[in-house]
């Protein structure tokens, strides 16, 4: 049986079920549901736009009572000091706490400090503070009845602010006067707002309410000191929009917030459950728990094995990994076509490793694969501060051989000389190479100047032993090796393999057939 027509059978099943269930009419009607719902939504909604507002003025409370309570602002209020105030509470240390205006009075309202500062480093114009209302508010003994905390109107718009009365450390000392600060309201402390509450309001400056708003049935449970606990709204065609009177200190109206609810919760509930109700649900549950099951069982579960299995074939490249799904069906002739494709895929990827790696004439590693353990022991090399030596071997006037013995004999050669070094190392660590043409590598962890040198004479001695017939060379009537080697030192890769090669230069200058090694560049 085709997993289709297993699916096919379980839809019929289920939707015939759930149609059968659906020609009871529900007695019960879910808007009103949906109404409240998307009541208690708007309400909190505005509260939260409210509550984004008290808690900046909550954090400037805090920040403002902390500066007011220091010894030194205490001592400053009975005795002013310029330099401290400049230092501790003046323009340079508003910005950190993002303050837009810091006042201190004394205890016979006398002005000792007003600073000033916008968001760009700029000083602001509040005549406001410096006389009226607002200024004899905030001369007052903070221990009084009025706000502490609130809003205040200025040229420079709309601003938060904090009255702190100034006391030592330990709250103790009588009054000798208070400390405002305050932060502008400004567009770039409404965008963040926003982005707490992920609430799009906007702050309008201006006094009245517009006309034919009515009261919303539940009051607004923040902003106590900031404005009335009542909202205001107006209907809109899809939307609720809610107005909010903001007033300052003094309970002057100073602003207005506004915030648009969408009523798509309304809307669609209308729409979709005007005649469903309870036994929809109990039928759609039921429904989704039976369709849900024959799924899981005959299709999710086992998708999500092929899933996880495929998914840590991929993440570890393991291609001898075979995917385990029983089964007869779509499902299971799936994993059987997917093992012959890993099959394949770990034979190729097996081959093309071993081609990428190795030297298809002399079965050493190729330039690849000594560059890629060059840099490995390189760096063990500077982590554990241990020697590391590399020979770069040269067959002498092998050109010349190829011109007179020809190509395949010079294969044989090449051979011959693989042999010999592979059978030089003798450890796991070592790695003998072809890196191109002639040229040969030795790469030896662990190993100093000494024994690389001594290993270099060994490999010389066993070709020579062989006796390899050379009769075009320059030098000799035997095939003869130029080596040249270095030891690593406090530098990098390039530097290290190119004393190699200048080693190596300098054995054939000196007349080939020799062993040249730079012991050099060390810590």
């Amino acid at each position: 049986m085709g997993i289709r027509f297993k699916l096919l059978l379980t839809f019929v099943l289920c939707f015939g079920l759930m149609a059968a269930l659906n020609l009871a009419q529900l007695e019960h009607n879910m808007s009103a549901s949906y109404d409240a719902i998307e009541r208690r939504e708007m309400i909190e909604n505005s509260n939260r736009m409210l509550q984004g507002i008290q808690a900046e003025l909550l954090a400037l409370s805090l920040q403002s009572a902390d500066w007011a309570a220091w010894n030194a602002t205490y001592e400053f209020a009975q005795k002013p000091d310029p330099v401290w105030a400049e230092e501790n509470i003046g323009v340079n240390a508003m910005k950190p706490v993002h303050f837009s205006m810091v006042l201190v009075v004394d205890a016979k309202a006398k002005l000792l400090l007003f600073e000033t500062r916008s968001a760009s480093g700029q000083s602001l114009n509040l005549p406001e503070l410096s006389s009226g209302p607002y200024f004899a508010l905030f001369s007052a003994d903070a221990n009084g009845g009025t706000p502490q905390c609130g809003l205040m109107q200025s040229q420079a718009g709309l601003m938060l602010v904090c009255r702190a009365r100034i006391s030592r450390n330990d709250g103790s000392g009588e009054f000798v006067g208070n400390l405002v600060a305050g932060r502008l309201l400004d567009q770039t402390l409404v965008s963040k707002l926003r982005e707490q509450t992920q609430l799009k309001f906007e702050l309008h400056e201006q006094r009245g309410m517009p006309q034919g708003l009515q009261i919303w049935p539940e009051p607004a449970s923040a902003a106590v000191n900031i404005g009335s606990q009542s909202l205001m709204f107006a209907h809109g065609k899809d939307l609720y929009h809610f107005y909010y009177q903001l007033q300052d200190v003094l309970k002057q109206n100073v602003g207005i917030l506004t915030l648009d609810v969408s009523r798509d919760l309304t809307k669609q509930g209308n729409l979709l459950y005007r005649n469903v109700a309870q036994l929809f649900v109990l039928t759609a549950l039921g429904t989704a728990l039976l369709l849900g099951f024959f799924i899981h069982h005959l299709l999710i579960r086992r998708l999500r094995v092929l899933t996880n299995e495929l998914t840590t074939l991929e993440q570890q490249s393991t291609w001898h990994t075979r995917i385990k799904l029983s089964g007869s069906d779509e499902l299971g002739q799936l994993s059987s076509g997917i093992n012959k494709l890993l099959a394949l895929i770990e034979q190729q990827v097996t081959s093309l490793k071993l081609l990428s790696l190795t030297d298809p004439l002399t079965a050493l590693p190729n330039r690849r694969e000594f560059d890629a353990r060059l840099r490995q022991e390189f760096a063990r090399q500077k982590r554990q501060r241990i020697p590391l030596a590399l020979l770069t071997i040269d067959v002498d006037y092998f050109k010349f051989y190829n011109d007179h013995y020809g190509h395949p004999a010079g294969d044989l050669i090449l051979k011959e000389i693989a042999e010999i070094l592979a059978s030089a190392v003798s450890r796991s660590s070592d790695l003998a190479a072809r890196i191109g043409g002639e040229e040969f590598c030795l790469l030896l962890p662990d190993t100093d100047a000494a024994g690389a040198v001594l290993l270099a004479e060994s490999i010389r001695s066993k070709l020579q032993a062989r006796n390899l017939p050379h009769v075009a060379s320059l030098l000799s009537d035997r095939v003869t090796l130029s080596i040249g080697g270095a030891i690593a030192g406090d530098e990098s890769i390039e530097a290290f393999v190119s004393r190699t090669d200048h080693a190596l230069y300098r054995a054939k200058h000196e007349g080939r057939d020799r062993v040249c090694f730079d012991a050099g560049a060390t810590e």
